[in-house]
């Protein structure tokens, strides 16, 4: 029961210490009633609360009937007059008594309620043990207080960072208030931590009610920090130049926008701010692959694309060409120098495979998406037709693939104009296969497509996963196949099988043609 909220309907139990309930007890083994716990606590409260409010009445009748008898001593004149003061005298000295008597059964119930709040406290019932602290407002007494503070504040600081870490500012504030811990240090960096992030997910009204409640400086270098980076990301990525101002304004920054590269927003550092953990950089190439860059390309990409890329899981990889000795990073080096396990069907020599030799990453930044565009039972043609219709849905298409393809229907009729010309079967069928001569050269023209070129390759595949790229998957309890555009040796399209542990399965199709029974594709743009 939340003790912050007191029951309005308990009525005092006078002159009943043990607060005992008749219609809320039961009878232990000696036949003795016994009353709950809740319901004690319960009685505790209104006791508290009836003998307060007591108090306060007969202090206010107290002070009016002192001012009276004030009033009639300036104007006695009669031996009546006097014997009223008398009386009135008498009546005062009573209400002192009833008073001092309440004082006394307050103090009792005071009593009673601190061992109620240490019990509670050892039972890390915090809600109910500050619900208590707060109605007995221990502040207010001295003598109380300090005997209590290194049982509450230790609680009650791990309550308002709880709180804190929730979000639940109200409850934080309040509690922290009631416990006069806002200076502690833990908790005030704590409070920065939170304020920083709302701020950085555009929750203004959080950010500034935790800053108000904790009496966090927007002075502090951190928040000055935190507020230049949102104002540029408004601008920046959102496009949103009021919204930019208004941080600026709301925060005192001293931040001219038009010169905002010239504090370090460069779009390196602004793409790792954006990607955060989806972000495999320089610094991740040398924990790899120990090569330190001396030049970092270009992000081809802008702040927006990068932000929507994050938004649906996908992450910005910064691919090599060779190792730390200049050696080509193709998949045979990077099996001997990772110690990777790579496996092949058992009609591929992988040590006669180009794609394995001599094939290698281009040194470029990529995209690479979550989502894993699943081709069960369906052959390349559909794969490419599929990946095309999800790559014009996030609007990454380039000038040079829309002019390829203005549309899927397109591709349906370049497949049908083109490709079924040259074959003896219907790439509709989605699982045919063909032993027709001209297959490997159908395969080569898919190659060459702009829109295969969103496809990885093989060794692309392998580099990515070993830099610790995990993203898409096929559905539930199927291992990782992707189909990539990598042509072998006499023509036939490859595809992996992710083992898991850095342990790759090879193998291929028998023609583009040929149905997938679980390949898939992950898009990189």
């Amino acid at each position: 029961m939340n003790r912050w909220s007191i029951p309005e309907s308990i009525e005092r139990n006078e002159g009943n210490k043990e607060l005992e309930v008749q219609d809320s007890s039961s009878k232990n083994e000696n036949g003795q009633k016994e009353t709950s716990e809740e319901v004690k606590e319960d009685i505790l409260i209104g006791n508290i609360k009836k003998n307060r409010a007591e108090r306060l009445k007969l202090e206010e009748e107290t002070s009016i009937l002192d001012s009276q008898i004030q009033k009639l001593k300036a104007e006695a004149k009669t031996v009546e007059d006097w014997k009223n003061i008398t009386q009135n005298l008498r009546i005062l000295g009573d209400l002192y008594k009833k008073t001092q008597k309440l004082e006394k059964e307050g103090e009792e119930f005071e009593e009673i309620g601190i061992k109620k709040m240490k019990n509670l406290l050892e039972k890390k019932d915090i809600e109910s043990a500050f619900g208590l602290a707060e109605l007995l407002d221990l502040s207010r007494n001295e003598n109380k207080e300090p005997s209590m503070s290194s049982e509450i504040k230790q609680l009650g600081k791990e309550k308002v960072i709880d709180c804190l870490k929730r979000g639940d500012i109200n409850q934080a504030s309040r509690i922290a208030n009631f416990l006069k811990v806002f200076e502690d240090p833990e908790i005030q960096q704590i409070g920065l931590k939170k304020a920083i992030d709302c701020l950085g997910a555009g929750d203004g009204k959080s950010f500034f009610e935790i800053i108000q409640k904790f009496k966090i400086s927007v002075d502090s270098p951190e928040i000055k920090k935190a507020g230049t980076e949102k104002a540029v990301d408004y601008f920046d990525i959102n496009g949103d130049s009021v919204a930019a101002e208004r941080i600026i304004k709301e925060l005192n920054l001293s931040l001219d926008l038009s010169k905002r590269q010239e504090l370090g927003f460069t779009p390196f550092e602004r793409a790792e701010r954006i990607m955060r953990d989806g972000f495999f950089g320089p610094e991740k190439i040398k924990e790899v692959f120990g090569v330190h860059l001396e030049k970092i390309p270009e992000i081809p990409y802008s702040p927006k694309t990068l932000k929507e890329a994050r938004e649906r899981g996908g992450v910005l990889i910064l691919r090599i060409e060779s190792d730390q000795k200049g050696d080509p990073l193709t998949i045979e080096n990077m099996k001997k120098s990772r110690k990777i396990e790579i496996k092949s069907d058992k009609d591929i020599d992988l040590s006669q495979e180009p794609f394995f030799t001599k094939e290698h990453p281009r040194t470029e930044w990529k995209i690479v998406a979550e989502d894993y565009i699943c081709a069960r039972g369906k052959n390349f043609f559909y794969g490419t037709l599929e990946m095309y219709r999800y790559l014009q849905s996030l609007g990454v298409l380039t000038e040079k693939e829309k002019q390829e393809f203005p549309s899927d229907q397109d591709i349906i009729r370049y497949f049908d104009d083109q490709i079924n010309k040259q074959i003896v079967f219907n790439w509709r069928e989605g699982n045919g296969y063909t032993k027709d001569s001209n297959w490997k050269g159908i395969s080569k023209q898919l190659e060459k497509m702009e829109i295969n070129q969103h496809r990885r390759s093989l060794v692309e595949y392998i580099y990515d996963r070993t830099m610790g790229v995990e993203k898409g998957g096929p559905p539930i309890n199927i291992k990782k196949f992707e189909l990539s555009r990598t042509l072998s040796s006499d023509g036939r399209f490859m595809s992996i099988q992710d083992n898991y542990g850095n342990n790759f399965t090879v193998g291929s199709t028998l023609n583009p043609g040929a149905g997938s029974i679980i390949h898939g594709i992950i898009v990189q743009y």
